[in-house]
């Protein structure tokens, strides 16, 4: 069983990681082969390219942790902003240029983003049959 758990984390991983670089274009933020959100504006300081990489990385990290309870995805206001948390844990703002883009506000912006989390994360680890219902233990 736990052979089965780490060839599956290796595959998010390489699978994120690949998609990442392969499909995303410019702003693109991918989860394991699917669009999570696009950043389309530079803010704080920072480039689309520098934004998107960041948050990709922090997309990684949390996938690479597994065990996301969706319940605790949040979005929290920000001043003008909006953000999306996971627990704690960061994972995007929605400021008033990218939400302005998408016709929109960031607090729409970034609940959108919330629930494209909570939708894709369910492909990601598939369900693991209860210990009970494995055929037997021989490998």
């Amino acid at each position: 069983m736990s052979k089965l758990i780490l060839i599956l984390i290796c595959t998010v991983f390489l699978t994120t990681f690949v998609s990442s670089l392969v499909l995303a274009r410019e702003g693109d933020v991918m989860m394991v082969g699917s669009l999570l959100l696009r950043v389309r504006c530079p803010a704080a300081g920072f480039s689309v390219q520098e934004r998107t990489s960041a948050i990709q990385e922090r997309v990684n990290d949390l996938l690479i942790l597994g065990g996301i309870d969706l319940d605790k995805v949040r979005v929290v206001r920000l001043g003008k902003s909006a953000a999306v948390y996971i627990g704690e844990k960061l994972l995007v703002v929605a400021d008033p240029c990218t939400a302005k883009a998408n016709g929109t506000t960031p607090l729409i912006l970034a609940n959108t983003w919330a629930k494209r989390f909570k939708e894709i994360y369910p492909d990601v680890f598939p369900k693991l049959p209860n210990a009970g219902t494995c055929p037997s233990n021989s490998e």
